[in-house]
């Protein structure tokens, strides 16, 4: 068992890991139009800068600021409110919809305002308070609080909504736990272009975080074949992190020919301080444009060596057709010598 203060280096080593990797998500949120960040940082952690990190524990309510700034030269018209966090299919953080179905952060705070009106190069700063609840499972809870244009940009295909958003991370104390499951595997054959003989090959997975600290797994491929042993051997990083209770899909590239037969291919996801999970799956390679032109080919052999040896039985003069006309000209001969000897009786 781990207690609280591992979790805490945990949690910052990843957050700082995240900074480095994507300095640019880590600035106040802003997209040129508006901006929103906290209010005040603690003075040591730069992190709090431009995120709010939190350690609550169940049943705690904490009062804080966040600042929202018109960045323009117009007004602008403003919704604000909290919401969860998930990571994309190509491991992105993002932040969840309004609409979508809050069960985390995006449940437990509570903002003061719903509307703002800020005039050109107007700030404000906006209350709210986060409560943990008192069943909140120890670990990570990620969601945000977000700011979105209410003037929505009418086009002729689609209305566009332009929101940016500011990262809450609150650490219930208690264990740490890591746990990683793997649904299905899928793989999918498809022709890069009309010319391609052998297909490209991609596999899917899909990857679910039961722990309640944040994962980034080390993913182990193995593809072998039935008849020509061992393809692939590789490892890759995950594309991003799954955060607790979320999910997450990988795309693994065969850069590899596959010709013909089955493959079996053998993904094992392993986790720092946590059990490797495994699955496998086997597929067929049937490379039908390959297949396709085998078969003009044979029956293009096929036809010639046919037409080659009609034309010679064409030739060749047949001893059945002889050994059957034979008989019928001997009957032929003897009939007309009957005619002959009745006619010279007549002239006695």
């Amino acid at each position: 068992m781990i207690n609280i203060s591992p979790m805490k280096k945990i949690i910052q080593a990843s957050l700082i890991l995240c900074l480095i990797l994507s300095p640019l998500q880590a600035m106040a949120a802003g997209d040129g139009e508006m901006a929103i960040y906290p209010h005040e940082w603690d003075g040591e952690n730069e992190l709090t800068k431009h995120w709010f990190l939190y350690d609550l524990g169940p049943g705690a309510t904490h009062e804080d600021k966040v600042t929202v700034e018109n960045l323009g030269d117009s007004d602008l018209s403003l919704k604000i409110y909290a919401v969860d966090a998930l990571t994309t299919s190509d491991g992105a953080f993002a932040l969840e919809n309004e609409d979508e179905n809050k069960d985390d952060i995006g449940a437990w705070v509570s903002v003061s305002e719903n509307e703002l009106a800020l005039g050109a190069k107007e700030k404000k700063a906006v209350a709210f308070t986060i409560t943990i609840p008192e069943d909140a499972s120890p670990g990570e809870h990620i969601g945000g609080i977000v700011i979105e244009n209410a003037d929505v940009q009418e086009g002729e295909l689609l209305n566009l909504k332009t929101r940016v958003g500011v990262r809450i991370y609150e650490t219930v104390p208690g264990d740490i736990v890591k746990k990683l499951s793997m649904e299905e595997i899928e793989v999918e054959g498809f022709y890069e272009s009309i010319w391609s003989l052998f297909y490209n090959w991609k596999a899917k997975l899909k990857l679910v975080n039961e722990g309640n600290v944040q994962a980034a797994p080390i993913i182990d491929i193995a593809l072998t074949s039935a008849i020509f042993g061992e393809v692939m051997n590789s490892s890759q990083a995950l594309s991003g992190t799954v955060f607790p209770n979320k999910s997450i899909e990988q795309a693994i590239n065969i850069e590899d020919t596959l010709y013909f037969g089955p493959y079996t291919l053998t993904i094992t996801a392993t986790e720092e301080g946590g059990n490797p999970i495994q699955k496998s799956v086997t597929f067929w390679a049937l490379p039908w444009k390959l297949g396709l032109i085998v078969v003009v080919v044979l029956l293009a052999l096929w036809s010639l060596l046919y037409m080659g040896s009609h034309e010679d039985n064409e030739e060749a003069v047949d001893p059945f057709v002889i050994a059957e006309d034979t008989p019928k000209r001997k009957a032929k001969r003897k009939t007309s010598t009957k005619k002959k000897k009745v006619t010279k009786k007549k002239k006695k």
